[in-house]
């Protein structure tokens, strides 16, 4: 049995026969046994595609609980920092020795956070304008126009 791309041009080739040929059994066997191998060809396309669905979905649930396990970890990590923090903060040391290591208690870089704590005037403000789809969805229902307009809805394959 060909590729699925092989069989696709073979019912062309079919198509061919079907508008040359002055012999229709010829062109109903040829039929027959293409559209066959056409549905051979699905089937054991709908069973890969069953298969790596259901990997698909193996591999989503593993990265959630991998999720998971990141963040107790970073919790479990970020609990540790600030004990070590109230630790030193209470000792009044910034500085000191574990081990191989030397913890340090720094600022912190970057811009520096800001904190707005009333009314901002509005020469210090911007405003960000973007279209209403809802509402354009809703005007082109029934009115045309030349700067919008309802694209087609694509198409999917579903497999009962």
């Amino acid at each position: 049995m060909g590729t699925l791309f092989e069989l696709t041009t073979d019912m062309q080739a079919l198509y061919a026969l079907a508008t040359e040929e002055d012999d229709e059994q010829a062109f109903l066997d040829a039929l027959e046994g293409l559209k066959g191998m056409i549905q051979d060809k699905a089937a054991s396309y709908v069973d890969v595609i069953q298969q790596l669905d259901m990997e698909a979905a193996k591999a989503d649930l593993m990265a959630k609980q991998f999720a998971q396990k990141r963040d107790i970890r970073k919790n479990n990590v970020k609990r540790m920092k600030e004990a070590l923090m109230w630790a030193m903060d209470q000792m009044d040391v910034k500085e000191m020795p574990a081990g191989d290591y030397t913890i340090k208690v720094v600022k912190n870089g970057g811009v520096q956070p800001l904190k707005i704590t009333g009314e901002v005037p509005d020469n210090m403000t911007k405003v960000t304008v973007e279209p209403d789809n809802a509402k354009i969805r809703e005007y082109l229902k029934d009115h045309e126009a030349d700067w919008a307009h309802l694209a087609d809805r694509g198409v999917h394959l579903t497999i009962k």
